[in-house]
């Protein structure tokens, strides 16, 4: 639960979503949406094997200041400016092949996936990050997708990246005195 929860925080109003709404209005929405949950799981499946090797080299404290640091790292991130993605006007390959590897790009060098290796290191059924982060990040993703570039756009996405990024300060920030024995 709490990885669908980050993911949904992390890629409702930032760049994934931005892709996924131009890609939307090139492929059509279901591909799109099926080329996420593909890249999500991939990229998940390489944060939770991340998170399970270092997990037993951790102390308690340790992984939940790992954990803190990718909830305020994300936090701050959603603070910046929004930048628009490359548009992938160059790749001329069927939408069920560009727009796995378009998100892809994305989502290995998102903040979702050292949130999802960090919760991994912390649980003992470290998988359920991964499938949290697929089912969330592909459901932040549904109305980008359906809405396209230009009514995604539309919609208060500054407003959302401050609530977001407040939620994963205050948490990251509560699990960082609670890792420091302040709580």
């Amino acid at each position: 639960m709490p990885a669908l929860v980050a993911a949904l925080g992390c890629l409702a109003a930032d760049r994934p979503a931005w892709l996924a709404a131009i890609l939307a209005d090139r492929f059509g929405p279901w591909r799109v949406l099926v080329g996420a949950a593909l890249a999500l799981a991939v990229a998940s499946a390489i944060a939770v094997t991340g998170g399970i090797l270092a997990g037993p080299l951790f102390t308690p404290e340790i992984k939940a200041l790992f954990l803190s640091l990718a909830l305020v790292l994300q936090g701050v991130g959603l603070l910046a400016r929004l930048k628009e993605p490359d548009r992938l006007a160059g790749w001329r390959m069927p939408g069920l092949v560009v727009a796995p590897l378009g998100l892809f790009i994305l989502f290995f060098g998102d903040g979702l996936q050292l949130i999802v290796a960090a919760l991994a290191a912390r649980s003992t059924l470290p998988w359920a990050a991964m499938a949290g982060a697929v089912v969330g990040g592909t459901a932040a993703l549904v109305p980008a997708a359906i809405l396209g570039e230009a009514a995604w756009r539309a919609w208060p996405l500054v407003l959302l990246r401050r609530i977001a990024a407040a939620g994963f300060l205050v948490v990251g920030l509560w699990i960082a005195a609670s890792g420091f024995g302040l709580l």
